[in-house]
């Protein structure tokens, strides 16, 4: 019996051993396949993460060259490029642009003469080989594709009509809205009207079918509805609000004065509910947000303090772009989406100091044209055209030397139309196709400076500083 069961325990130990043998084999399988496992899903989690690099940097790509193309249609030129960013914008750089273990290429080819293909290609090295992304866009020259304003030809403006206020007033400012023209001026006496109102209808005939006098001087205007807001000379009588539901018979509604400032206002715009107005250097604050939402009781909301002139301000979007006389600023452009609390996004150093006196944002494109008062320093270009494609990054595109000061300023189109106090010319076109080259084209002699202009139909309204004060241009 003992003998027997010795063999039983012999036997039993021989098949542990086997076992053991056979778990340890299939550890050493199952641990190889696993790694393999592992290392092939790390490897594919890597190419995962290096894919998703290289699309983000094929979207860039294509983000880029629409900037590019934005500031001109010139620069986005055909050809393979690589890209560099430098002082806020986007330009093209040599054939290509390395990132990292990325390559990164801009292909841009002609598809018609206002439309072009960017391929933004991306190649990285890979396990088995090169590996790319690609992506594609169509860009256009939307400069030359939207619906142009100006008909006719520019390169021979005529003056269809002029239209005198009276003896004693100079116009100031003007705003057209289905060819009724509401015009301020500054009179030479507290007791002649201010604010006018002409039914240009037919524009070799205008008429002046209502007026008022408010004070002595106005000095800008803004319409919204039918409400006139306008700017007074008066230091005690800041923002005005007129009704001018009748053409010819505006009425005065509310005189207002900006608490802590004794100076002239000088500009003013409307957006909403809300009228942003600004004044002469002063003590206090140059620039008041106020509620008009009752415009028989505005109500200011807030104020900034800049420590210059405020002479013109112009808005878009969520943005106001104010032209000013700081030696340092000449520019601002003012965050206004909370009124109750707007703030300073950027400014704009001009070269040497003259005031910016007039400023124009072309709803075409994504321009700013500045014009500033004359200053005979070398590098003091009285004309300066930016691109606010980010508002809060505008980048010089081309500037120029006038010599004179530039009160008014408009564009549409491929054109830049001026209003000047050159004697022999004080209208002046210029084509800005290419802002880094402006060409002069043409002018027109005015009995005196140009202050104001405006646009509609195909035909420039001017303010003209003399009793002949509002002349209608159009083309030949």
């Amino acid at each position: 019996m003992q003998h027997c069961n010795k063999r039983k325990i012999i036997k039993l130990s021989g098949q542990t051993l086997v076992e053991v043998i056979l778990a340890v084999a299939l550890l050493a399988i199952f641990a190889s396949t696993l790694s393999v496992y592992l290392n092939n899903q790390l490897a594919y989690m890597t190419r995962g993460q290096s894919a998703l690099e290289a699309i983000y940097l094929a979207q860039e790509g294509l983000e880029a060259s629409r900037s590019i193309r934005d500031i001109g249609w010139e620069y986005l030129a055909t050809g393979t490029h690589g890209l560099l960013y430098d002082d806020s914008s986007w330009s093209f750089a040599g054939t290509h642009e390395l990132i990292g273990k990325f390559t990164r290429t801009i292909s841009v080819g002609d598809l018609s003469e206002n439309e072009r293909q960017v391929i933004s290609l991306v190649t990285w090295p890979g396990t088995a080989g090169v590996r790319s992304i690609a992506l594609a866009t169509n860009l256009t020259n939307w400069r030359e594709v939207v619906e142009p304003l100006l008909a006719g030809n520019w390169n021979s403006p005529r003056t269809l009509s002029s239209i005198n206020l009276g003896p004693g007033n100079q116009p100031t400012s003007l705003f057209v809205r289905n060819k009724i023209v509401y015009m301020t001026a500054q009179a030479s006496s507290a007791d002649k009207p201010d604010f006018f109102v002409i039914d240009a209808t037919n524009g070799m005939s205008p008429q002046v079918v209502g007026q008022i006098n408010t004070s002595q001087a106005l000095n800008d205007l803004d319409i919204k509805d039918n409400l006139a807001y306008v700017a007074n000379q008066d230091g005690t009588n800041h923002l005005q609000i007129i009704n001018i539901s009748q053409n010819n018979n505006p009425y005065l509604i509310s005189s207002y004065r900006l608490a802590g400032n004794i100076s002239p206002a000088l500009s003013i715009a409307v957006t909403g509910t809300v009228a942003i107005v600004g004044t002469k250097n002063d003590a206090g604050p140059e620039i008041y947000f106020v509620n008009v939402a009752n415009p028989s009781t505005p109500l200011v909301l807030s104020t900034l303090e800049v420590g210059g002139d405020i002479n013109r301000i112009h808005i878009k979007g969520a943005r106001a772009y104010l032209a000013t006389s700081h030696d340092d600023k000449e520019v601002l452009v003012v965050d206004i989406s909370n009124p109750t609390n707007p703030s300073i996004t950027a400014t704009l150093n001009l070269p040497n100091t003259n005031d910016a006196m007039a400023i124009y944002l072309n709803h075409q494109d994504n321009r700013m044209y500045i014009t500033r008062k004359a200053n005979s320093a070398v590098n003091s270009p009285e004309i300066n055209v930016y691109n606010i494609a980010n508002p809060d990054f505008p980048t010089l595109l081309g500037s120029k030397e006038f010599a004179n000061d530039i009160n008014a300023v408009y564009a549409a189109d491929h054109l830049m139309f001026i209003g000047s106090t050159y004697s022999s010319e004080e209208f002046q076109v210029f084509n800005v196709t290419n802002p880094a080259n402006i060409e002069y084209w043409v002018g027109l002699n005015f009995p005196q400076m140009g202050m104001d202009m405006t646009f509609e139909d195909n035909i420039i309204y001017t303010a003209v500083r003399s009793n002949d004060g509002l002349r209608i241009i159009t083309s030949q």
